[in-house]
Parts: C-alpha cells; structure tokens; sequence
C-alpha cells in the first residue's frame, strides 16, 4: 500500500509516510479511510489539513478524497498521527438537489422539483453536473468533470432538496450502475465515472476449497415489506391511490406500508414508486468475506465493486452476486481483505431496526422538502 499526499489544487507534495492503516468502500457511496502515519517524519511535517490524499493497492489507485480528522498521539519518544476522511464522492452527500440548480439555494420559487425521464446513466451524470460538476453555480461547484458514462436502463427522478448522492444511489442501484469519484492527476480535477459492473460469475469464484475464502458469515433476512399503498395527488378521499403487492415469502411476513408521492399523479410514476419499495425491502441474502488473494483472484486488480462474483460456501450455499463493500487493511503482516457480496450493501454491523429508522427518516425528508 502507498499513499500520496497534493494540495488542494491536485499539486503532488510527495509520498505520505504511513505505517499502516485501512479503507472501507462502498459501491455508489462515501469510501471512508484511516492511516496511521509517521508523524515524525519530515514529509508529514508539511501536510496541511486542507490537503488531499490518494490511496493505492497493488498498482492500482483505491480512492481519494480529504481527512476529516487528524489525532497526532505520543509515546515513549514515538510520534504517530491518525489520518481520517473521507472519499470524493462525499461532496453528492454534502449537496441537496435543486429544482432549478442555475439559481441560488434560497431562489428556488420557480420549479418544484428537478422532473427527469430518461438512461439511467444520463441522469445521474446530469444531476451530478448541475449540481456539483461544472454548469454548476460557483458557489457550489466542486474540482470535477464527467468521465465516462454508461448509459443503462431508462429512469425516472423527481427531486427536491435530498441529497444528491441518496438520488444517485437510487438511480445507480436500481439500473445496475457503479458511480465514483477519483482523482486524476493530470487533469488536476477529481472525475465522475458511471459503469455497468462486469460479469465475472466463472471468471471469479471464491470458495475454501480453492483457497479464496479465509472465514465468511453468510445472512438470510426477510422481506420487510410485502405491499405498498401509493398516494398520489389531492386532498383526504380525493386522493389518488394505487396498491402494489410481492415479496411472497416463506417467512411468513406480511407488512402494509405507505408512501406519500403527492409530487405527482402520474400512473406510470406512482407504480414505480411501489415497485421500487417492494424491491428494496425485498428478502435478501448476502455474505460478508474474508478473502485471500490468489495469483488470479485479487481485489482491486481482478474484480472490484459492482462486479459479478460467485461464492461458493463449504456449506454448500452458491452465490452469485454484486461486488457491495470492500475493507481493505494493511499492517506489519501484509494486507487484509473484507468484502460483501449480495443485491444490496449495508454495514455488517448496523443491525435491522437501524436500518428500519434511516429508511424513516429518508420518508420523513421527503414529506419535509415537499
């Protein structure tokens, strides 16, 4: 593993001298990542906290991004500082979507939502442009272009004031997309990419028996809802309703929900908004992983996230799915590998309730920002 450190204007300073440390990443959202350095050092001596960080593995670059937080700790004569922060795809979480992003944040009297139809890919490059990217206003215009963009099945975005990676997730996940940003040196700007994952169901296959599962947990969770009633536009009995059913399961779980789209009456939209909840709290089934690189199986060389592997458990249980999260280590024993395979990515240890709250409060936004 090596670091590099650059300014803020993407001006390389030289090698960051780190001991060790770890990243997590996460398809279609923030990569986060934590370096122990040599605060000794007389290259560390010159990093500023307005300055960047890239981070690479095995030749290939891993991420960048900006610290958050340095902790410079002391003991027995040797100085350490902790490096943490967070990727640049945090800057479609620190931006909520404008309905007209040409005017200021508190000018917005004229469109009530951002209303796109269209490639899934297309969208999401044109959200993130007018928003963040450069036809965005100065006063919120992030170091960015738009990089290749794969186009993707067709969607739908309507939007107003939600952050705008929450959007981007949506349309990403839904048309089987991968966003990121990462710098490139040489244009001295961070660039947006949206990719369809490759299929590399044969090409990787993880097992313990061909020594690329060091230990696994595997989880089975059940559906969490099973209908979903839509309420479009109007008023008490006058309201437009559509009910949507599915997620039959053997669980024997059956839930109720409803969602508020009073932002339109349109069929076709208010049978994808039930659509799209029975998808996302439908049954699922996922594994997280220790593995062990191979000649032929390394991440980050061979396979990376949004990618199509197949993991074959001892007990039996074949999997063959999404490439979600990735913890990647480093130490005084070599490099360590985590990742999850499975339709969706949450964290290993958010357990379901939290879940359950932060779908909430995506609820609660929405009614807020209307």
């Amino acid at each position: 593993m090596s670091a590099f450190m650059f300014t803020h204007d993407y001006v390389k300073r030289g090698v960051l001298p780190v001991i060790g440390g770890s990243c997590k990443l996460r398809r279609n959202g923030v990569h986060t990542f934590s370096l122990t350095v040599d605060g000794g050092s007389a290259l560390w001596q010159r990093f500023d906290k307005d300055w960047r960080v890239t981070i690479h593995d095995e030749g290939e670059r891993l991420l960048s991004g900006v610290p958050l937080k340095i902790v410079e700790t002391a003991e027995g004569g040797v100085v350490t500082s902790e490096l943490t922060g967070e990727s640049d795809m945090t800057w479609l979480k620190d931006m909520i979507t404008l309905p007209d992003p040409s005017k200021a944040a508190n000018d917005q009297g004229g469109e009530a939502y951002w209303n796109r139809k269209g490639a899934a890919g297309v969208l999401i490059r044109d959200l993130v442009n007018a928003n963040v990217g450069p036809s965005a206003r100065s006063e919120y215009r992030r170091p960015l272009v738009i990089g290749d963009v794969a186009n993707g099945p067709d969607g739908t975005i309507n939007s107003r004031f939600k952050p705008v990676l929450d959007e981007v997730a949506v349309l990403a996940e839904t048309a089987g997309l991968t966003v990121d940003i990462v710098q490139d040196d040489n244009l001295k700007r961070s660039v947006l990419t949206v990719v369809e994952g490759r299929d590399f169901a044969r090409r990787v296959r993880l097992s313990h028996g061909n020594g690329g599962i060091e230990s696994h947990s595997f989880t089975l969770e059940a559906p969490t809802v099973t209908s979903v009633l839509v309420a479009g536009q109007g008023e008490g009995s006058e309201r437009t309703l559509k009910l949507s059913h599915g997620n039959e399961n053997s669980w024997g779980f059956r839930s109720l929900q409803f969602q508020d789209r009073r932002d339109t009456d349109d069929q076709k939209e208010l049978d994808a908004a039930g659509t799209d909840t029975l998808t996302e709290g439908q049954e699922r089934a996922s594994v997280s992983l220790t593995v062990n690189d191979t000649p032929g199986r390394m991440f980050g060389r061979d396979y990376w996230l949004g990618d199509t592997v197949t993991v074959q458990l001892s007990t039996g249980v074949n999997i063959t799915d999404t490439v979600q999260m990735a913890e990647v280590s480093w130490d005084e024993n070599g490099r360590t590998v985590k990742v999850q395979v499975g339709p969706t990515a949450e964290d290993e240890d958010q357990p379901r309730d939290v879940k359950e709250i932060n779908k909430l409060w995506k609820a609660v936004r929405g009614l807020q920002t209307r």
